[in-house]
This record gives C-alpha cells, sequence and structure tokens, in this order.
C-alpha cells in the first residue's frame, strides 16, 4: 500500500474518531468522572439562584448536558491553541500526575464568555447597571463575576452548607 493510501485511511479515521468522539467529551458526564471536577459537577445543583452556574443549568440556560462547556469554551481541547495544550496537560496530570485539590482558571474568566448569550437579551439590556457600566463590562474591565454583580459561581469549598436543589435527579438525565 503506497503512501497516499495510508494518508487517505488515517485521515478517514481521524475523521471519524472526531465525529464520534468530539461529542461525548464536551458533555458533563465526561467531564465529571475526573475525582476533581466532580464538586463542580455538583455545584450545579446548588438550590439558590444567587449561584449562576446552577441558575443557568437548572433553569435550562445553557445546555444541560454540555453545561459546562457551554460556559468554559476556552478551558478545553476546542479553544484556541493554548486552550488545547491545557487540555492535553489536564489529561496527562488526570493519568500520570498529581491532580490539585483547588482547580484554578489559567486566566481570569473573561466577559466574551458571558457577553455570547447574554449580550442583546432583554434581562441584559433592560438591567441599569448593565447599561451603565457596559462599556467596561463589553471591555472585561468590569468582571460579570465581581462583588456586587454576580459574585456566587461554583462554592465547591461550601457545597456541604448549601441545600441542592431536589430536582437535580430529574435534570442529570
Amino acid at each position: 500500500m503506497g503512501a497516499l493510501p495510508v494518508a487517505t485511511v488515517l485521515v478517514a479515521i481521524a475523521l471519524l474518531l472526531v465525529g464520534v468522539v468530539r461529542p461525548h467529551l464536551l458533555t458533563r458526564g465526561i467531564g465529571n468522572s475526573c475525582h476533581a471536577m466532580e464538586k463542580y459537577g455538583k455545584s450545579l445543583t446548588i438550590d439558590n439562584p444567587r449561584y449562576l452556574p446552577a441558575a443557568h443549568f437548572q433553569n435550562a440556560r445553557v445546555p444541560r448536558e454540555t453545561a459546562c462547556f457551554a460556559c468554559h469554551t476556552t478551558y478545553t481541547l476546542y479553544g484556541d491553541l493554548t486552550a488545547k495544550l491545557h487540555g492535553l496537560q489536564h489529561v496527562w496530570v488526570a493519568y500520570l500526575g498529581t491532580v490539585s485539590e483547588h482547580i484554578k482558571l489559567y486566566t481570569p474568566y473573561n466577559n466574551r464568555e458571558c457577553l455570547h448569550c447574554h449580550d442583546g437579551t432583554r434581562g441584559f439590556e433592560d438591567n441599569s447597571e448593565h447599561q451603565k457600566e457596559r462599556a467596561r463590562i463589553q471591555k472585561n474591565e468590569l468582571s460579570c463575576l465581581s462583588q456586587g454583580c454576580h459574585p456566587n459561581v461554583h462554592a465547591v469549598d461550601e457545597l456541604d452548607k448549601l441545600k441542592l436543589w431536589p430536582g437535580a435527579t430529574e435534570a442529570k438525565q
């Protein structure tokens, strides 16, 4: 078999794997199967609308099955080259290293991830604080996650003290 047919077969296999495996890699199930991420998945069930990820998940503001990927696209193998390298590093550490108990983002969360869905929506546009600070929010000078805005995110260190949503079992399906 010549080099061209071998390359064609390898490309075909790669495309098949990407088509079959990639959708599964975007799911909460694969991300939360990692011990270090379990509590982040559980934080989606906090029974308090002031916790942003929980409110988005429980009210289907993001697709439930791909809830993590919907807000963290730049931190996965499907973001830019740097994100892909970080994603490969996560896989490497998960299988061959020691996973840290406290997970931190590589860079501060960018408002672009919020504005991708919220900019132009009635809830965003009708909010006087959003209008007053619009330029700073869009330039990422004022974080959507700052104190006084939407500071309650995953709260993984408080999970044992917080009430969890009883409907979470049904939402997992």
